[in-house]
């Protein structure tokens, strides 16, 4: 008996059914980038309650970078926001505390976008200000209409993969007939005075000790403790050189301000001052790194138990929460860091068993990149029984494809410029694992100038 054609059309229709929907699913699963949305800006606002004073799309790699200067009550600075596949993705690039006794603050941000964001403290200069021209690099870019917004954001010309970043000489202000009234750097505000860029120089730093270069260098000596607003920057300025006695009573007052009565420690005074979260997982960078600065300047740690009761609460609420492969690794990691620094006896075998079948399903499903490799090999050390496969082979080849031109490594997502702490943990992963560092002469040799050239102009 035949085939009617009712069936055979019925078929038909299954069969492009199907081929319907397996294209829109390989395009729901691809990474597609768009403009960051207005109402995804309205967010970041609200997470940060920051005040925005300027924005504009740049592309990286055909990703739509939105660069969005802002300012609060104390700071002001500049974040980089990108929209993958309708959620949105921010970090704050860099940010100063307030000083109104400059006439500009200027970012040249060192993260492979080339960009100067220019704010203005004095509305009078802003106002009279008709043209900029700024020069970098042998080169010049000027904005012939500034208009009257607060913050001006200057996308410069593509450099090289070979420059560590953007050189900034000088950038000059005119007025309406063309003269020039105002020079950045002036004599009140040089654009290097006895400063260091204490990421750059730590995170250098720790990569010239993996490759055995650390003979010629040694921790730096600090400049003048500058103000600071959150652990992470004291933690930076406390593990890169040597703290003074002074600068030491300043760094403890106000860590204990930031200690909370159950056991963690807030990043800064705003999120102290909004209360707690009710995730306490959140908050173990913060208080690894407050511990590690005690231990750092010798000084006593005085709520050990309460630590401990803290941990404890968030290994609790960790197993609660459904988190990718490298956020959950991370707190593990954290929690294990934090219980060796007090000395805390723990069941490890007992513990990485509650996570284990968890981790390998995360880390299977997850792709490729430095943070994952590099958290699965932190989670190993911890628990080699933990029935991670690191495929070296898979990792060598994720690595050189990642890797610039200069040797160096950036952010995922960039294609120029270095980000220390990326190398950092390149060159961590390709060593524990035994694995060849390509162009590692050129990459010591760019970490090396890296190094150096954070602290230019400290005694």
């Amino acid at each position: 008996m035949g085939i009617s054609n009712s069936f055979k059309i019925g078929i038909c229709l299954i069969i492009i059914a199907f081929i319907a929907a397996g294209i829109y699913l390989s395009k729901t699963f691809e990474k597609e980038y768009e403009v960051v949305t207005d109402k995804q800006i309205s967010k970041i606002i609200e997470n940060e309650k920051i005040t925005i004073l300027n924005k504009e799309i740049i592309i990286s790699r055909e990703i739509p970078v939105t660069i969005i200067p802002y300012k609060t009550d104390i700071e002001v600075g500049v974040i980089e926001a990108t929209n993958l596949n309708g959620l949105i993705d921010y970090r704050k690039a860099i940010s100063l505390p307030i000083n109104n006794d400059k006439r500009v603050e200027v970012f040249g941000v060192k993260n492979g976008l080339n960009y100067v964001v220019i704010t203005f403290y004095d509305y009078e200069l802003l106002n009279k200000t008709s043209k900029i021209s700024v020069f970098y690099n042998n080169s010049q870019k000027s904005i012939n209409e500034v208009g009257n917004k607060s913050s001006i954001i200057i996308p410069l010309s593509k450099i090289s993969d070979e420059k560590k970043t953007i050189e900034l000489i000088s950038i000059e202000f005119f007025d309406t007939d063309n003269n020039i009234i105002f020079n950045y750097p002036s004599d009140s505000e040089p654009l290097v005075l006895n400063k260091i860029d204490y990421y750059d120089y730590y995170y250098s730093l720790k990569t010239i000790k993996l490759l055995g270069e650390e003979g010629i260098h040694k921790r730096v000596k600090n400049t003048k403790l500058s103000p600071f607003t959150n652990i992470y920057d004291i933690w930076l300025y406390v593990m890169s050189g040597q703290v003074d006695e002074k600068d030491k009573d300043k760094i403890i007052q106000f860590l204990n301000q930031l200690e909370s009565n159950k056991g963690y420690y807030y990043p800064n005074e705003k999120e102290k001052n909004q209360g707690e979260v009710a995730k306490p997982y959140l908050y173990l960078l913060d208080t690894k790194m407050a511990l590690e600065i005690y231990k750092s300047l010798n000084e006593k740690i005085t709520s050990e138990e309460i630590i401990s009761k803290y941990l404890m609460q968030a290994e609790i609420e960790l197993n609660k929460n459904e988190l990718d492969f490298v956020s959950k690794g991370s707190f593990i990691v954290l929690i294990d860091e934090i219980n060796t620094i007090l000395d805390n006896k723990r069941d490890i075998p007992k513990i990485m068993g509650k996570y284990q079948n968890d981790l390998v399903n995360l880390y299977i499903k997850t792709p490729p990149s430095l943070d994952k490799y590099y958290t699965a090999m932190k989670l190993i050390n911890i628990y080699p029984d933990l029935g991670l496969e690191l495929d070296k082979k898979e990792i060598s080849k994720y690595i050189y494809k990642i890797q610039l031109s200069n040797g160096l490594f950036n952010i995922d997502g960039y294609t120029e410029g270095y980000d220390s702490l990326s190398t950092n943990l390149a060159v961590e992963i390709l060593m524990n694992l035994n694995i060849d560092i390509p162009k590692k002469d050129r990459l010591l040799k760019n970490v090396e100038l890296i190094n150096k050239s954070a602290i230019v102009g400290s005694n």
